[in-house]
């Protein structure tokens, strides 16, 4: 049976990345070897190429962490910033 929800990984010293790579070991213990994790990572749109440099850091990290791990799907969506 599939299993699905939103959940967070607070961080006090605003990490992203280990502590999301911690909880994302820990869910794929849990896990069957044909289940697989999704990963929802925003990607913020600019007007300015720029502005895209110092938005979408932190995700482009997780990203390139993520592509070696088995069961995981990485996906990206665009938000428009005003």
């Amino acid at each position: 049976m599939a299993r699905s929800g939103t959940r967070s990984a607070p961080d006090p010293y605003r990490q992203l990345t280990v502590p999301l790579l911690t909880y994302i070991r820990r869910l794929q213990s849990n896990i069957g070897p044909n289940d697989v994790i999704t990963i929802v990572i925003p990607e913020f749109e600019t007007k300015k190429m720029w502005h895209m440099l110092l938005h979408n850091q932190s995700g482009m990290l997780l990203r390139l962490r993520l592509l070696r791990e088995k069961n995981i799907i990485i996906t990206t969506v665009p938000l428009m910033l005003k």
